[in-house]
């Protein structure tokens, strides 16, 4: 989980959120978010959540595969905030099982990626991430992002950026130990791993996070080496 800056509403959103708010005793929100399900309005919302976000989940940061379906999360439940519903700031880019997980709990110490900084509150170990203090726990607990189910996609994307860096790190190693060995096949080499690297540090990649916490120091070991050896 990481931050994200808000963009902008779609414009029709806005207007049915202050036209429901004026008199917002007279809605039956449940039926008027039904209504809104098959509605043209609630896919460019779910595409504005989706470009704010990257693509990835809003909490667990995965991505989506054919068998499942990006969702929008109230943060605040509209079950208990009704005046949110169409609120577009109350709105998150979330996978289903985040969803599932969250359901209609809030809490007031509960962590939100465009307006809190989740890296101040948790940290990735591995493929799990901890809590640094209270806001912390209780958002690893509500969203049930560390239960084991939940891991098989992080572990397969951490051993292939692990492998990729050991690679690097060897092969530099051995440059470093007999200069001569940087060759064109070798660079291309490095090349092509780094930049997997890199793109998996980008945050429209799935678990990006991850990748920041456990790799950063690694890569950035990599990144003066390869200075380094561009004088050569």
């Amino acid at each position: 989980m990481h931050k994200v800056e808000r963009n902008e509403a779609p414009q029709e959103l806005v207007e049915k959120n202050n036209i429901i708010n004026q008199n917002i005793d007279n809605y039956d929100i449940n039926k008027e978010w039904s209504k809104f399900t098959s509605t043209d309005l609630k896919k460019e919302t779910l595409n504005r959540l989706k470009e704010m976000f990257k693509g990835c989940c809003a909490y667990c940061e995965s991505k989506f595969d054919d068998n499942s379906y990006p969702q929008i999360d109230h943060f605040k439940p509209k079950s208990l905030f009704p005046e949110f519903c169409f609120d577009y700031n109350n709105m998150n880019y979330s996978c289903e099982k985040c969803n599932m997980y969250k359901r209609d709990k809030y809490d007031e110490m509960l962590i939100n990626p465009s307006c809190d900084n989740p890296e101040e509150h948790m940290r990735f170990k591995g493929v799990y991430l901890t809590s640094l203090d209270e806001r912390g726990n209780v958002t690893l607990d509500l969203f049930g992002i560390n239960l084991e189910d939940r891991l098989e996609k992080k572990k397969e994307k951490y051993n292939t950026i692990r492998e990729k860096i050991e690679t690097i790190t060897n092969v530099l190693k051995e440059i470093t130990t007999n200069v001569n060995c940087f060759n064109e096949q070798v660079k291309t080499l490095l090349d092509i791993n780094i930049k997997d690297i890199e793109k998996a540090f980008d945050i429209s990649s799935e678990y990006s996070t991850m990748v920041k916490h456990n790799f950063e120091n690694d890569y950035k070991y990599i990144q003066s080496i390869m200075k380094k050896l561009e004088t050569l």
